[in-house]
């Protein structure tokens, strides 16, 4: 380095906006420049190992897997000194639970750096990537570096949660864990009380009214049945009365239909399943009812 020569640094700045990165054009100059000062934080192909093997279902039976009850092991010790994961992140006396979801959220990482770059360096449907290996091989080195980043924050603000609450279980006396496994039936029951409450819900959101429009004047019996109460001699209330109760006799459809699949426990999650797929279809024939509209 020379006496005033320009020290800079890549900070790796990420967007998810389309035009903001490509607005943020390099003006340095030097030949090997990407181009560019912001990362596109959304370009699929930098995600494609991530969704390939480590989606939502993964991240969360890789999390239940570290509240079971066992201890961090040596590798995981020195997989977090690897990435100098220490006390300002995890804090001095992490939970067990939370050492060993960051060391295997960081062997994914590190397992990305190695097959990204022959991921990016494969066609896509066909047609042959742009791709060199330097240029796929940078790329896989910041989207690991952006992978740490967001890591080191998010285990930080866990971190300064954690400080702010009791950490130790009174029923079990160890770690207060965020997930439990549970006996398959237990998780049945669990989501059949969760898909039961979808008439109930419906019912108060679609067809709450106030008692002060001409439209609240169309009062629900108890029997469920819709009946139309007095209206003021005006044409505009009763033509609104009029088409609130169209709405409301949607919506009285919705619920036989909803109330039809939503019967009995079933007896295994296969049916929870089924149960959860025909409330979608549901739901979706009468997706252009709404709060407003109903009102």
């Amino acid at each position: 380095m020379r006496y005033g020569e320009e020290l800079t640094f890549d900070y790796y700045s990420i967007t998810t906006s389309d035009v903001e990165w490509r607005a943020a054009v390099c003006l340095c100059g030097m030949t090997s420049c990407r181009g560019s000062f912001l990362a596109y934080a959304t370009q699929e192909d930098l995600q494609q190992v991530l969704n390939q093997n480590f989606g939502p279902v993964s991240r969360y039976a890789s999390l239940l897997r570290a509240c079971a009850d066992k201890k961090p092991t040596t590798e995981d010790a020195l997989t977090l000194s690897r990435h100098g994961i220490k006390q300002a992140i995890l804090g001095a006396t992490p939970p067990n639970w939370m050492t060993k979801y960051a060391a295997d959220v960081l062997r994914f990482v590190e397992f990305e750096r190695k097959a990204l770059p022959c991921a990016l360096l494969r066609p896509r449907n066909g047609v042959s990537t742009e791709y060199t290996f330097s240029g796929a091989d940078m790329d896989a080195r910041c989207v690991m570096e952006q992978r740490i980043q967001s890591m080191v924050c998010c285990f930080s603000m866990i971190h300064r949660v954690l400080l702010g609450q009791t950490t130790r279980d009174e029923a079990t006396g160890g770690d207060r864990k965020p997930l439990r496994p549970i006996a398959p039936r237990q998780a049945l029951t669990l989501l059949w009380a969760r898909l039961s409450k979808v008439p109930r819900l419906l019912e108060a959101h679609l067809l709450r009214v106030s008692d002060k429009t001409p439209e609240g004047k169309l009062l629900r019996t108890k029997r469920g049945k819709w009946a139309a109460g007095r209206v003021r001699g005006v044409w505009t209330d009763v033509r609104c009365g009029v088409r609130w109760l169209c709405v409301a006799g949607e919506v009285e459809a919705l619920l036989a239909a909803v109330d039809a699949v939503v019967g009995e426990e079933p007896a295994s999650m296969a049916a929870v399943r089924e149960a959860f797929a025909k409330v979608r279809r549901v739901l979706a024939q009468y997706q252009h009812l709404s709060y407003s509209k109903a009102r």
